[in-house]
């Protein structure tokens, strides 16, 4: 018997029963988040590691590394914006939760992962530098 499957078909049969656990074998999302209490700027750079160690064993896999700016303090404000098409984030200042979501390009296929930001440092300007490690929890195929 040949049994063969598309990696979208095994990402949704996986993480539709992901735990949220630090060896989580659907992968995760490293990200780095910056945020301003005062004037609601936001900064987040990603990266997605299958393995949750943030290593990219492939050369021409850039682990699909994104960055997103939003800025409504500036004249003019800047709306939420990420580098890669598909990719959009929520972030929650009372709890710190952040939620990805991702649809795969060239594929009919979205992910999303969920996190908690753990503040590392504040810089002398009010902006606040933390880390998160949003698990993959769902994907749609």
């Amino acid at each position: 018997m040949k049994f063969t499957t598309t990696l979208s078909t095994l990402l949704f049969t996986l993480a539709a029963t992901a735990l949220p656990t630090p060896n989580n074998p659907y992968g995760v999302f490293l990200v780095a988040f910056n945020y301003n209490s005062t004037n609601g700027y936001e900064s987040l750079s990603s990266g997605y590691f299958p393995t949750g160690e943030a290593v990219c064993d492939d050369p021409f896999h850039d682990c699909l590394r994104n960055s997103c700016v939003y800025a409504p303090q500036a004249d003019p404000p800047f709306p939420k914006r990420c580098d890669r098409l598909g990719f959009t984030y929520d972030f929650n200042p009372e709890n710190n939760d952040i939620t990805l979501e991702f649809t795969l390009p060239g594929k009919n296929m979205t992910v999303w992962a969920e996190g908690t930001v753990e503040w590392e440092s504040t810089r002398w300007d009010g902006v606040k530098q933390g880390e998160a490690t949003a698990q993959v929890f769902k994907a749609i195929a």
